[in-house]
């Protein structure tokens, strides 16, 4: 059965490697960016432009979709405002959009870091955007997923750490003990896909 999906950070690292998945499957997917000259155009995509602070954008993005899958998300910033804002501020807009359209499913990509909020302020602001779905505790069927760091072709955060993995001499901070998570961006893409579609089929 096809799904409506309504996709935000379709041009960010996850979402290039998601969308067409989500297209190949049959799902016709409408896709919230900055740009849309960075989105090719394909049968069953279409692209509204706009941000996650643009009320009337996220509206028409969750308009008769079935499934939000929010990949959105900041991973860098100056400020802890920048990254609440961008994090959970922008999780509450669209929330509350697919809420107020009646949506059944919501699949939010948070991170690994949401467990540590108080390690800094990304995981501070994921964890915070985990905690926007208590207001929403009835709206919708919720997954949330918390990848480890993710890795892949066009992957430029966790590319420096690989290659210093691999190098002869690799400078490791902590203890032997420590461990360190990675998944490869097309199985996570595969496990969100999975998720989209579960319990609304």
């Amino acid at each position: 059965m096809a799904l409506r999906i309504a996709l935000t950070g379709a041009t960010g690292f996850v979402g290039k490697s998601l969308l067409p998945k989500l297209l190949e499957a049959g799902h016709p997917v409408k896709a919230l960016v900055r740009d849309p000259r960075k989105l090719a155009a394909a049968k069953q995509l279409t692209v509204i432009t706009g941000a996650l602070d643009d009320a009337a954008a996220v509206a028409d993005l969750v308009k008769d979709c079935d499934v939000v899958v929010h990949v959105a998300g900041v991973i860098s910033a100056p400020t802890e405002n920048e990254f609440m804002k961008g994090n959970a501020v922008g999780t509450r807009a669209v929330a509350q959009a697919a809420a107020s359209a009646g949506l059944k499913r919501f699949v939010h990509i948070s991170s690994l870091a949401a467990t540590q909020p108080q390690l800094g302020p990304y995981g501070a602001s994921k964890r915070a955007a985990e905690r926007v779905f208590e207001d929403f505790r009835n709206a919708f069927s919720l997954c949330i997923l918390r990848p480890s760091a993710v890795y892949g072709p066009g992957d430029t955060a966790t590319l420096p750490l690989l290659q210093a993995l691999m190098s002869k001499t690799a400078l490791i901070p902590g203890t032997s003990s420590n461990r360190f998570g990675m998944i490869h961006v097309e199985d996570l893409s595969n496990i969100i896909g999975d998720a989209a579609v579960s319990q609304t089929t």
